[in-house]
């Protein structure tokens, strides 16, 4: 059964991304940037400096909450903010 993650970003051009998890095929997080790369999509997220990794371990939880919906939110910590989103 599919599983999706959800990002609400608050950037305009792209408000809310739709992952699914069953393609997933790898993350990458440095202070600024977290990418999440799977069925020929990469997903760059852009954050504030050092949020990254909040940001990653966010995704994170929210794919490996197995119990959960369909569709499982990623809480964004308050803490993060993405200003950018490049779907590649």
């Amino acid at each position: 059964m599919a599983k999706f993650i959800s990002v609400v970003t608050g950037v305009a051009a792209t408000p809310e991304v739709l992952i699914s998890t069953d393609n997933l095929l790898g993350t990458l997080a440095t202070s600024t940037t977290v990418v999440l790369a799977g069925a020929g999509k990469t997903f760059t997220f852009t954050v504030g400096a050092t949020q990254g990794a909040a940001l990653l371990a966010a995704i994170n939880k929210a794919i490996l909450n197995i119990q959960g919906p369909l569709c499982t939110p990623v809480i964004v910590p308050s803490t993060v903010t993405i200003s950018a989103v490049a779907i590649a």
